[in-house]
């Protein structure tokens, strides 16, 4: 009875090893376009492209958005849905910012536009990794 036990956790073990596993920093560079067919924000209609990001908690999320077609606008969500930051800072039309992580897990990112009728192709950046330390 306690070796079939046993076997019955070591799924569960593994799966308890695995969430706390070292992440590995990431970085991307996406080209990406908004259209009429992307997704819609219930808000003002506006059209999004939804990308995603890993980080552990504390780690710094830099993001960013720039476009020569429209005036970028970015959400960011938590892993557990909650939206965190909404930005449109950076140079010129761009949109930018560096978030510390509040928790482990995925992060989405919605690039959209700062008026509903915006269109274009834009470049979108991404890196996590961990931040300055404390």
């Amino acid at each position: 009875p306690i070796l079939a036990a046993m076997r019955r956790l070591l799924p569960l073990l593994a799966l308890l090893t695995a969430c706390n596993a070292p992440l590995d920093p990431m970085a991307y560079e996406r080209a990406g376009e908004l259209t009429d067919a992307d997704a819609r924000l219930p808000d003002d209609g506006s059209p999004y492209d939804e990308h995603t990001v890993i980080a552990d908690r504390g780690w710094d999320i830099d993001v960013t958005v720039s476009s020569e077609d429209f005036d970028p606008y970015l959400v960011v969500l938590t892993p557990a849905g909650d939206r965190i930051e909404i930005d449109d800072g950076g140079e010129g039309l761009d949109s930018h910012l560096v978030l510390p992580a509040p928790m482990r897990g995925e992060y989405t990112l919605w690039v959209n536009t700062m008026r509903p009728e915006g269109r274009g192709a834009y470049t979108l950046t991404v890196r996590s990794a961990p931040g300055a330390p404390e």
